[in-house]
């Protein structure tokens, strides 16, 4: 996950630099259908992770509905690598406030062990490798654009 913001909107209001910035910037925020409750941002600095409850201009609750918004000038808002990752492609979203940038969940396979390896769960743990790399071809987008920064 990540901060992001459209060149527009960081043409108008500036581009923060610190986690107190956003203070004078429009939020976009992100609200769990499950609960109600509104993402805390998570960030880091001085080696320590913390959270950030913004103001929001715009709560939604759909992932793909918070990088919309960011993209049509709304504010700055936290959304999924993989969300925005089409978005920074485009020119459309460019990555800000890299202490925001957190792994959010890490995939875990356990399986019992067996004197036999089971084909079928080699075959899902080849398939689950392919399919979320060490570095996702989403990261790599984001990762490139912050390089050239």
């Amino acid at each position: 996950m990540g901060a992001f913001a459209s060149p527009r909107y960081l043409q108008r209001k500036g581009i923060p630099v610190t986690a107190e910035d956003l203070a004078g910037h429009e939020c976009v925020n992100f609200r769990y259908q499950s609960t109600g409750q509104s993402l805390r941002w998570p960030y880091e600095t001085d080696n320590k992770q913390l959270e950030l409850a913004p103001d929001s201009a715009f709560t939604v609750d759909v992932s793909d509905a918070v990088a919309a918004v960011l993209a049509a000038g709304g504010g700055i808002g936290i959304t999924p690598h993989y969300v925005a990752a089409p978005y920074v492609r485009r020119g459309e979203l460019v990555p800000i406030l890299p202490q925001f940038t957190v792994e959010r969940f890490v995939i875990t396979a356990l399986w019992p062990q067996s004197r036999r390896g089971s084909p079928n769960v080699k075959a899902f743990i080849a398939f689950l490798i392919e399919l979320f790399p060490s570095t996702p071809s989403w990261d790599e987008v984001i990762s490139q654009v912050l390089a050239r920064d």
